[in-house]
């Protein structure tokens, strides 16, 4: 039936049961195979996603000492002497999430 025209789109198989019945055995098996392997692969793209997304955030003095557990002045006394590389933003200072961890 659809081997003359265009070859369907995924969302036109997903759309109509008689699409999807008219493929090959072995494409339907093929995408059974494909079907089990994206949420995995969903996942763990995401995963990486939030990891460099958290590398690459800055942190607050606050949120720093909370995680070090020292006292926010101690974490300022460290920024201007590199001992904690910091970034200035503005008048605030923000140190890269991954020096912290």
């Amino acid at each position: 039936m659809w081997q003359s025209s265009p070859v369907p789109t995924l969302d036109e198989i997903a759309a109509s049961a008689g699409v999807a019945a008219a493929l090959p055995l072995p494409i339907i098996a093929a995408l059974d195979t494909v079907l089990a392997i994206l949420p995995a692969a969903h996942l763990e793209h995401e995963a990486s996603k939030e990891n460099e997304a958290s590398e690459d955030s800055l942190l607050e003095v606050a949120e720093v000492a909370s995680v070090l557990g020292l006292a926010r002045s101690y974490v300022y006394e460290l920024a201007p002497t590199n001992q904690l590389p910091a970034v200035r933003v503005g008048r605030y200072i923000r140190i890269k999430a991954c020096e912290v961890r």
